[in-house]
């Protein structure tokens, strides 16, 4: 009888603590999910961008030089991750991407080509000249937008970066090629085409496509004294290679990339609420009940963590309990002191 009664008594104890904690939860939940609410209401009102629509530029299809790319993808032979289904086509588009980086390697150690490589390297250019005068056009459209800015960026396909890297290279051999053949002038009209193609997935708005776009461009410009060194350039092609090659530009595209992972950041905390964690497809799908309770009692403090990783929140109104900004000179006086101490001791 008495076991019964301590059984009892622990019993309640225990729906006691499980009730204070939703309780609890259930209250947190609320005033943070409201925060939430309007802290990012107040960036919204700033103008600052917290959906992949937002931060999508205007870009019809008829400027899109992400349909060219696509296009291009769809026509070279020089593939990135994926790969044809024919064994055959397979294992040769393996060895073009190999060929490219077996030049690449002993050109950037300032050897000489070997005639063979020379020779498939040349076969590769020819292969994909029809493929490769895309991406002349690309530089001369105004935007690039590959995702659907109807979707969260998060789980979208991006230009695949190896591809874009391997075109790149043999981009600049066929430069290379063009100049060593005596034909400077052409060789520097495609440098500059590349310095225009080389930054658009810069614009997709994430770090990933700016860190690939970064390399592109460096890799062209790396070897930019090859391309002029003993041939004769006119001025006004070194003026105009200078000026694309000019980096202010690299800052405001360094400012949208993180825009962009801002925006995913979002994205992500706002689908970690809204659904289940088996739903979101991450590292908590088939997690165990048990560890899936825990993430959902913790949920309020995953909402501050959000709401407090935000670069920016809105200023509280006068009339809220917070303090408002103080004006410039005024300090917080330390209690128990009305003004400045005046002269020293005695």
């Amino acid at each position: 009888m008495k076991i019964r009664k301590i059984l009892i008594k622990v019993g309640v104890v225990l729906l006691a603590l499980v009730a204070a904690v939703l309780l609890v939860r259930a209250v947190l939940n609320f005033t943070e999910g409201r925060a939430l609410t309007r802290a990012l209401a107040g960036l919204k009102a700033k103008g600052v961008p917290l959906t992949a629509g937002e931060l999508a530029p205007p870009c019809p299809d008829e400027d899109n030089a992400a349909r060219l790319w696509k296009a291009y993808e769809n026509m070279t032979t020089i593939r990135g991750r994926s790969t044809a289904g024919r064994k055959g086509r397979t294992v040769q588009v393996i060895e073009g991407r190999e060929v490219i980086a077996r030049a690449w390697n002993e050109f950037s150690a300032g050897k000489p080509l070997a005639p063979s490589d020379r020779a498939a390297l040349k076969d590769l250019i020819v292969e994909n000249a029809k493929a490769l005068e895309l991406l002349a056009e690309m530089g001369d459209k105004s935007c690039f937008l590959y995702r659907d800015p109807a979707r969260p960026i998060a789980g979208q396909l991006f230009p695949d970066a190896i591809q874009w890297i391997a075109t790149t290279k043999l981009w600049l051999f066929s430069v290379l090629f063009r100049a060593e053949e005596g034909d400077v002038r052409g060789a520097v009209d495609m440098f500059l085409t590349g310095l225009k193609f080389t930054p658009l997935a810069a614009r997709e708005g994430t770090t990933l496509a700016f860190l690939v776009s970064l390399a592109t461009t460096r890799l062209l410009s790396q070897f930019l004294g090859d391309i002029c060194r003993d041939r004769t350039v006119e001025e006004a092609d070194l003026l105009e290679l200078m000026a694309a090659l000019d980096p202010a530009p690299w800052r405001e595209r360094l400012a949208g990339s993180f825009r962009g992972e801002r925006v995913v950041f979002v994205e992500l905390g706002e689908d970690l609420f809204r659904t289940g964690l088996g739903d979101l497809g991450s590292v908590f799908e088939g997690s165990s009940f048990r560890e899936k309770l825990g993430l959902w009692v913790i949920r309020p403090l995953l909402k501050k963590d959000l709401r407090r990783s935000l670069p920016a929140r809105p200023e509280r109104g006068r009339g809220g309990r917070g303090r408002g900004p103080r004006g410039p000179g005024r300090r917080r006086r330390r209690p128990g002191r009305r003004g400045p101490r005046r002269g020293g001791a005695g």
